[in-house]
């Protein structure tokens, strides 16, 4: 297991998330809770057993993960425990509602950016991924960018929140978006200058910048899939 953030002494109810060593659905968790000072434990789960985690449990949950269990509570859905870290954070609690909505845009872009890749990651089949998902990636990262300020921090602020995590782990997590740089040839960083820049110095920030270059770094993590 791995622990994430600050450890806070009268914390007495672990927050834990079982989780792939791989970034994709895991890796912005583990950063809000890095930024935001939440005390995020890392269980660890390879691919295949993972499966057996969530319908083991009381009540059963799907055969999928992330699933964040923090005393009596436990839940699954991705999003759902972005928030849930992002409310348990004194860092992130004076964001306005618009602020928080806009986070929540961003996050919900990487996972439907996420969705299409995720359907030539597993494909057993990929001699068409260069043809059917550059066109798509293109297409998407394209609306992301146009989004994106000129300068500064999504939000206006003088450090990043969700949203600036979200496009740091677009451009440089290596599960999904990486591979598919790779396995297509089209790169964001040449065509999105805007998120090439709002990546670059969130991966600066303090904090974040340590959490990068520690050894074994989930975000540049590279399964061989």
């Amino acid at each position: 297991m791995n622990c994430f953030g600050m450890c806070r002494k009268d914390d007495d109810e672990p927050l834990v998330m079982t989780y792939f060593p791989l970034a994709a659905r895991g890796e912005l968790p583990k950063m809000l809770a890095v930024l935001g000072g939440v005390k995020l434990t890392i269980a660890d789960v390879g691919l295949g057993p993972h499966k057996e985690v969530g319908p083991a449990l009381d009540p059963p949950l799907p055969a999928t993960v992330p699933i964040l269990k923090h005393g009596d509570m436990t839940i699954y859905e991705s999003l759902g425990i972005e928030t849930y870290i992002c409310n348990l954070s004194p860092k992130f609690a004076a964001l306005t509602p618009k602020q928080k909505a806009i986070d929540d845009m961003y996050s919900n872009i990487k996972e439907d950016i996420m969705q299409q890749i995720a359907v030539w990651l597993f494909a057993e089949d990929k001699s068409k991924v260069k043809e059917e998902l550059t066109p798509k990636l293109k297409k998407m990262y394209a609306i992301c960018e146009g989004l994106c300020p000129e300068k500064g921090f999504i939000n206006g602020l003088s450090f990043p929140t969700k949203g600036d995590l979200a496009v740091l782990l677009m451009m440089k997590g290596f599960i999904p978006y990486g591979w598919a740089f790779k396995n297509t040839g089209w790169e964001a960083k040449d065509v999105c200058p805007k998120m090439a820049r709002i990546a670059e110095a969130v991966a600066e920030f303090d904090g974040i910048r340590e959490y990068l270059a520690k050894p074994g770094c989930t975000m540049f993590a590279d399964p061989g899939l």
